[in-house]
C-alpha cells in the first residue's frame, strides 16, 4: 500500500470528536476504538446521521466512493480507518477477497438443497448468501404446519363433545363403533394410521 498521498492523522476534513476515537497502530493502521457493527465495521455519527467511519474517512480524505462500490480493507483490518487502506471494489469483489467463510461462500453456484443462487435468488443476511427459494420453501411449510395444527385443534374439540354426548345416549356397543369413528377422524386429521389400519399393513 503506498502511503505517500495519505492524508494526515488528524485532518480537520473530519470532525476532532472522531480523531479521538481513533488510535494508530505500529503497522499503520488507524485503528477504531469506539462502537462497532455487529460485523466488526465502525460506526460513527456524523451530520445527524449513523455512517460507517470507514467510508466517512474515505469520502472526506480521500475520494468519492463511487456508486454501489464497497470498500475492501487492504490490510485485512475491519475496524481500520485510514484512506489509504481501503480501495474501492464491487460488493461480489470484496466478498471474494475476504478471508474467512464469507468468501468460501460465495463460491459455490447452488445452495445445499440444489437451488440455482442467480442474483434473483440470493438475498444477504449478515454478510452471507441465502437461497430465497429454501426462505420459501420454510415459509411454506411452516405454514402448512400451522394449518394441519389448527385443523387437528379443532378435530380434537369435536371429537370430545361427541364424547360427552355418547357418555349420556349411547349403549356401550355403539360406543365402541362410534369411538372406533372418532378415533379415525383425529388420525385422519393428523395423518396417522389406526391400529386396525396398522395391523393390516
Amino acid at each position: 500500500m503506498d502511503q505517500s498521498t495519505s492524508a494526515p492523522f488528524g485532518d480537520d476534513r473530519l470532525p476532532e470528536r472522531f480523531w479521538t476515537k481513533v488510535s494508530v497502530q505500529p503497522e499503520g493502521c488507524w485503528q477504531w476504538t469506539a462502537v462497532l457493527t455487529q460485523d466488526g465495521y465502525p460506526k460513527f455519527r456524523y451530520a445527524g446521521e449513523m455512517a460507517r467511519a470507514h467510508r466517512l474517512s474515505y469520502a472526506l480524505l480521500h475520494d468519492e466512493i463511487p456508486e454501489g462500490m464497497a470498500l475492501d480493507h487492504l490490510c485485512r483490518n475491519r475496524a481500520c480507518v485510514r484512506p489509504v487502506h481501503l480501495e474501492p471494489v464491487t460488493p461480489r469483489e470484496n466478498v471474494l477477497r475476504g478471508r474467512d467463510w464469507a468468501a468460501r461462500n460465495a463460491m459455490p453456484t447452488h445452495c445445499s438443497n440444489g437451488h440455482e443462487l442467480t442474483p434473483e435468488n440470493i438475498r444477504m443476511y449478515r454478510g452471507s448468501r441465502r437461497c430465497r427459494e429454501c426462505r420459501r420453501r420454510i415459509d411454506r411449510d411452516r405454514k402448512h404446519h400451522a394449518r394441519r395444527v389448527s385443523e387437528l385443534s379443532k378435530a380434537v374439540v369435536q371429537a370430545a363433545d361427541r364424547l360427552r354426548d355418547l357418555q349420556a345416549t349411547e349403549s356401550d356397543l355403539a360406543k365402541v363403533d362410534a369411538l372406533y369413528e372418532v378415533e379415525m377422524e383425529l388420525r385422519q386429521a393428523a395423518s396417522v394410521p389406526s391400529q386396525r389400519e396398522a395391523g393390516a399393513l
